[in-house]
């Protein structure tokens, strides 16, 4: 079984010389495409402003809904109407 998070799994950079997708590796994206050898410093740079970018701007908890409050007090019975 695998237990590792979705966002773990789904890490990867495309090369921008050969296209080739590029794997992250124990979490670590590569500095150098293991393809073709180009630098892909510039597209760690957009990847990780990227993520933190999504971590930021992700949707607040909703607020806790408020406490019920306690019963009233009963009322006299009220006279027959005729």
């Amino acid at each position: 079984m695998c237990f590792r998070p979705p966002a773990a799994t789904a890490q990867f950079v495309e090369c921008p010389e050969c296209g080739k997708k590029v794997n992250a590796v124990m979490g670590n994206i590569p500095n150098v495409c293991p393809f073709c050898e180009a630098d892909l410093a510039a597209v760690i740079a957009e990847f990780n402003a990227a993520s933190q970018a999504a971590e930021t701007g992700a949707e607040a908890a909703p607020a806790a809904p408020v406490a019920p409050t306690a019963p009233g007090a009963p009322e006299a019975p009220k006279p027959p109407q005729p």
